[in-house]
């Protein structure tokens, strides 16, 4: 089915602006309301002014509680969060201990952060069940092989004070975590849903729980493979040869030549464009400019970006009152008419680090990936995979790799 081409314009107008605001201060008074009451919010050393400011006022409609919050709650880091998280680590969890901790209720999962910013993931606490995206429309074609990790770690289990358990929150990664609400997954699920496959995919829901990364991918290409005429398959192999399917006579001599030499808070935009995104409303975000010392005064609304220029998101969730900037520079390009959101490029990360000796260097981010799980060292130890691979490359790389 052919995509809808939404086009961005330059610069909101006064009454899309207006709307603008108004569903982001809608937005946010819904998110204080729900918060305020937590224990973070209590307790947080970041929070006690803007606590105090607020007590007493009506938060759906006093018009001084969203300056009270521009002014009084700072940009704020992971070390603000983290004593908070840790109870979630304790044994037992005790269910007096962690309700309404950073948010209402009980996590529907803790997701884990990547370790390419430090030496440890960092975990978060997701409460919010976030839609499907209007933009995940169904492809051209009856089914298709996406890729899907499932897997989660030992979960955490939920004690009341006398012992019974009361809920199972898993902790994996951020997309695990999303499919899985969005299609109502749950721990209790697993035992009856892994014979069963995703409509409009190829693959069981049990492929997604292999852990092993060569198994993972073996397991889902057989499954794509499937589809597919067996007895082509079988004599591709055997004549190390790409055989003639549809629309690859432009590419099939370089696929030839291969075979026999071996070998983001935002979505995208328009479906076949890779490299422009634009801002949901799944998360309220605010953004720094890069160009100034980040000030709590100087955190800019959506409708105080300028395109052309670049910024750092700061993120305000559902899942806890707190502003998070993320170590991501993006560009703002234009703004989208549906939704009146930002429409953005990614840029770089705004920490750059450089590597000054290669070989020492394979040592030491082996190290660190051992103190994120000692598994790396028994995969070592019995010749899985060696030291990791180091190349320096010049600035601009990455991101000449993303827009090609």
């Amino acid at each position: 089915m052919p995509s809808i081409m939404v086009h961005l314009i330059t610069a909101l107008t006064p009454g899309l602006e207006a709307a603008l605001k108004e569903d982001m201060n809608c937005c946010l008074r819904n998110l204080i309301a729900a918060n305020i009451k937590t224990c973070y919010a209590c307790s947080s050393s970041q929070l006690p002014d803007f606590f105090l400011a607020i007590n007493d006022k009506d938060l759906q409609n006093d018009k001084s509680v969203l300056l009270d919050f521009h002014q009084l709650v700072p940009p704020t880091d992971y070390k603000s969060y983290c004593p908070y998280m840790i109870m979630f680590n304790s044994c037992p969890c005790k269910l007096s201990k962690v309700e309404d901790m950073l948010a209402p209720g009980l996590p529907l999962y803790i997701s884990l952060s990547s370790t390419t910013s430090g030496k440890q993931c960092k975990q978060f606490a997701k409460y919010f069940m976030i839609p499907p995206s209007p933009n995940f429309l169904p492809f051209p074609v009856g089914v298709t092989s996406v890729v899907f990790m499932f897997a989660y770690r030992d979960p955490v289990e939920v004690v009341t004070d006398s012992g019974e358990v009361v809920a199972r929150i898993p902790i994996c990664n951020r997309s695990t975590g999303i499919a899985c609400t969005q299609n109502n997954w749950t721990i209790k699920t697993d035992g009856s849903c892994m014979a069963s496959i995703i409509p409009g995919h190829t693959a069981l829901w049990a492929t997604g729980f292999i852990i092993h990364h060569w198994s993972f991918l073996l397991i889902h290409a057989l499954f794509s493979l499937f589809s597919w005429t067996w007895a082509t398959l079988i004599s591709s192999i055997q004549n190390g040869t790409i055989p003639d399917l549809e629309q690859i006579d432009h590419v099939q001599p370089y696929l030839q030549q291969y075979i026999c030499h071996g070998t983001t808070p935002g979505r995208t935009l328009n479906f076949k464009d890779t490299k422009t995104f634009v801002a949901t409303m799944d998360e309220l975000i605010e953004f720094l400019d890069v160009t100034q010392e980040p000030t709590q005064g100087q955190v800019l609304q959506v409708w105080d970006l300028q395109p052309g220029k670049f910024y750092q998101p700061v993120l305000m969730t559902h899942d806890g009152l707190w502003r998070y900037p993320i170590d991501d520079v993006i560009q703002v390009t234009g703004f989208n008419l549906h939704n009146r959101l930002p429409v953005f490029r990614y840029s770089r990360q705004k920490k750059n680090g450089s590597c000054p000796n290669v070989k020492s260097m394979r040592q030491k981010a082996f190290t660190a990936l051992v103190a994120t799980n000692d598994k790396h060292q028994i995969a070592f130890n019995t010749n899985e995979f060696g030291l990791p691979t180091i190349q320096i490359v010049k600035p601009g790389t990455l991101t000449d790799y993303w827009w090609w």
